[in-house]
C-alpha cells in the first residue's frame, strides 16, 4: 500500500499499473491449471491483437525485416511498436538513431549541417537496422525516396506503408509543425500546399511498397497494426 492506495501490476510485463483487465483468453488459459491473468491496457491491448491475427507471426514472416515507410504524421511512430510486439522483434525508429547519432535534434541537423547530412545520417542507419536482429524499422517520411535506401529495404525486407489524407495529415502536424523542417514557419495555406506537393512528388516512391494501409481517427493503432499484419502475412 501507498499512502491508502493499492498498488497493482501486470501479470504480463510487471509494470505499475492504475487500471487492470481480466484476461481469460490466453491460448494457454485453463480454468482449472491457470488463473485469468490480470493485463496493463498495452499488454490487454497487445494479447488481443495477436488472437486476432491467428498463427505464429515469427514464422510466418521468417524473420524478414520490416520497414514501415509513409508521409510524416501518417501514424508510424504509433503503429511500429504495436507491429513489433506481435511479430515478437524489436522496435527501431531511424530517426531516433540519427539524433543520438548526431547528438543534435533533426531541425538543428538541417539547420547546421544541412538536408544532405541529415540523408547521409539516414542512410547510414538504414544499412545498420537491416544488417541486424528482425525489427520492425519505422523510416523518416523522405527515407524511402531515395534510391540507396530503397536498394537497402528491397533486399532486406518487406515495406509497409501507412497513408492518410492532406486533411489527416495537416490536423496532426497542426501543434508541432515547427518541428518540422520541412514545415516550419509556413501559414497554414502555405503547410497544406507544401503537403499536397510533397506528397506527389513521393507518391511513386511510396507506391513501391509491398503492402499498404490507410490511417485515420476512426480506426485505433492496434486495429491498424492487426491489418498491416494481416497483409503482410499474405505476402509469404
Amino acid at each position: 500500500m501507498m499512502g491508502g492506495k493499492r498498488v497493482l501490476h501486470c501479470d504480463t510485463c510487471g509494470m505499475e499499473t492504475e487500471h487492470l483487465h481480466r484476461d481469460v483468453l490466453d491460448m494457454d488459459y485453463n480454468a482449472i491449471l491457470k488463473p485469468a491473468m490480470w493485463n496493463c491496457e498495452s499488454c490487454y491491448r497487445n494479447k488481443r491483437a495477436l488472437r486476432a491475427i491467428g498463427g505464429d507471426p515469427v514464422a510466418i514472416l521468417d524473420g524478414r525485416q520490416i520497414f514501415v515507410t509513409g508521409f510524416m504524421a501518417t501514424g508510424k511512430s504509433k503503429i511500429s511498436p504495436i507491429l513489433a510486439a506481435l511479430t515478437r522483434r524489436r522496435y527501431v525508429d531511424t530517426d531516433e538513431m540519427i539524433v543520438e547519432k548526431a547528438r543534435k535534434s533533426i531541425p538543428e541537423i538541417f539547420e547546421q549541417d544541412g538536408e544532405d547530412a541529415f540523408r547521409d545520417l539516414e542512410h547510414q542507419c538504414v544499412i545498420e537496422v537491416a544488417d541486424g536482429p528482425s525489427a520492425v524499422i519505422s523510416l523518416g517520411g523522405g527515407a524511402i525516396a531515395y534510391g540507396r535506401n530503397w536498394d537497402v529495404i528491397k533486399v532486406k525486407g518487406l515495406s509497409l506503408c501507412i497513408r492518410a489524407s492532406v486533411e489527416t495529415i495537416f490536423q496532426r502536424l497542426a501543434r508541432k509543425r515547427d518541428e518540422r523542417p520541412l514545415l516550419a514557419g509556413l501559414t497554414d495555406e502555405a503547410c497544406v500546399a507544401k503537403i499536397k506537393s510533397m506528397l506527389k512528388e513521393r507518391e511513386g516512391y511510396y507506391a513501391r511498397a509491398s503492402t499498404f494501409v490507410t490511417s485515420d481517427e476512426v480506426k485505433s493503432p492496434e486495429d491498424m497494426a492487426v491489418e498491416a499484419l494481416n497483409l503482410l502475412k499474405a505476402l509469404k
